[in-house]
Order: C-alpha cells, then structure tokens, then sequence
C-alpha cells in the first residue's frame, strides 16, 4: 500500500532568529523522513495526532503540501500541538525546549494504529520522541510486537531529546528495547554513545548492532 509509513511526533519549530523572534516551521523526525521520501517520489503516510488548534492545522496542511497520507492523523480537544523552540547555545549545538505537559502527539493509542496498513507497507518507521510519553509509547511497542511476524521493514531512529524524559535511565533501556524490535536503525554518533555506555563511538556501534535483530545498519 505505501512505500513507508511512519508513526510518531508532528509539531511545531520555533527557530530562534535573535530578539525574541522565531520562524515556525512543521517538523518532528517521522514527518522529516516522509517529506524526503516522498520528494523521491514514494508513497508516504504519517500516523500521529495533533491538537484541534492553529499550529494543528498549519501541520495538516503541511503534510498535504507534501504530498503525505495523512488518513491516520487524528485531532484530540484534549491537548495542544506539540510545540519545539529551538536556540542555540553557547557552542552553537541547537537547544530544544518542549511545550508538551502532554502534547497531542503523546496521546496516541493502540485504537489509532492502521496494523493492516502498515503490515502491507514496505518500511515502518517509528522513532524515540514517541517512546517517552505513554499512551503513545504503548501503542508503539504493541505495534512492533504485532508486526513481529510480517514482512515490512521495521526502522527507528532513537531521535534523543533529554528535554522530553523523565529519567534518562528509561530513555536508554526503552530505546535499547525498540533495538530489539527493528531492522533498520539510524543512529548518531552521540546517541551510539549514550546506549552503548562506550565512549569510542566506532566501538560503540558494536553493542547496538547486537541489539538489533538485523546487521542492517547506518
């Protein structure tokens, strides 16, 4: 049916732009593969949730513009559109600050999953924004678990935002666990790190790939 269909975060940057200035544009790591994927001409479908809202709207029709099924996007009145500000610091390494005490994104249930869709899709793609908040991460986990048995590539990109965990130690052995789950996992060299516990990022792939069901790696 689709050529790769991701579930996760859609929401809103606000870029820094010096005096109190900030340029919105829509992101979140599942949606920035899909528009690049569908630039290449596949077809693309994003499963998530925003809130009945401005910055909602302007992400729905975002992902029109882009050519991206937005079928499985849902609307809560139970929460805003996540929103990201983005700075940089005094290294010039961007710095994200959420608004999501919860954001729409993290209100995602096991009942908004298109299974039969994405089990006919070629790729899945989740990332690690959706694994930090429940009831999205639960959805996320059931998700992979159904999929266990089918033939669609499962991808995740672990997308490590601090900001958004409670306890860092979760973030690691949750993403550790999605490891577990996939076949395909992008990872940075700071991320490789952080899960391997290694301080040599080369070294460090080593215990992720392990992790990994698959040798498929980059």
């Amino acid at each position: 049916m689709f050529d790769m269909i991701s579930v996760g975060e859609i929401l809103v940057d606000l870029v820094d732009e010096g005096g109190m200035k900030f340029s919105g544009t829509v992101g979140g790591a599942p949606c920035n593969a899909l528009a690049q994927a569908a630039k290449m001409g596949s077809k693309t479908a994003f499963v998530g949730m925003v809130g009945n809202d401005a910055f909602g709207r302007a992400c729905a029709r975002q992902l029109d513009e882009l050519g991206i099924d937005r079928q499985y996007l849902y609307v809560t009145n139970e929460a805003d559109t996540t929103l990201a500000f983005v700075s940089l610091d005094e290294k010039g390494e961007r710095d994200f600050s959420f608004y999501r005490r919860p954001g729409a994104d993290s209100l995602l249930t096991v009942k908004n999953i298109p299974f039969d869709a994405i089990a006919q899709s070629r790729v899945y793609l989740f990332g690690g924004v959706a694994l930090s908040k429940d009831p999205t991460m639960a959805a996320v986990f059931y998700s992979l678990f159904k999929m266990s048995g089918e033939k669609v590539i499962k991808a995740f990109d672990p997308n490590l935002r601090p900001a958004l965990w409670e306890s860092l130690e979760d973030a690691k052995a949750l993403g550790r666990k999605a490891m577990g789950l996939c076949d395909v996992m992008k990872l940075s060299e700071e991320e490789a790190v952080f899960f391997s516990g290694l301080e040599n990022p080369v070294e460090a792939q080593k215990p992720c790939r392990k992790s990994m069901r698959s040798r498929w790696f980059f």
